[in-house]
């Protein structure tokens, strides 16, 4: 993979979920474009309201089988 003139073959890979203002997210596309340690990012909307995105979040988390260890 290529990025910053460089090829890269070994990497991280990072998975982040955050609720953002639209601004705040561009800023952070700037900042993930310019910095030469980031190789690939993507950005993807898990939904249109945040209790949305919550359910989303607690019924992905009963299927890894650790809802248990986080409510009790």
């Amino acid at each position: 993979m290529r990025r910053h003139k460089a090829v890269h073959a070994i990497g991280d890979y990072w998975t982040l979920h955050f609720d953002t203002a639209p601004v705040t997210l561009r800023t952070l596309n700037g900042i993930m474009r310019r910095d030469p340690r980031v190789i690939r990012w993507t950005v993807l909307k898990l939904a249109d309201r945040v209790d949305h995105v919550a359910v989303k979040g607690y019924e992905a988390l009963a299927h890894s089988g650790s809802v248990d260890d986080l409510t009790n």
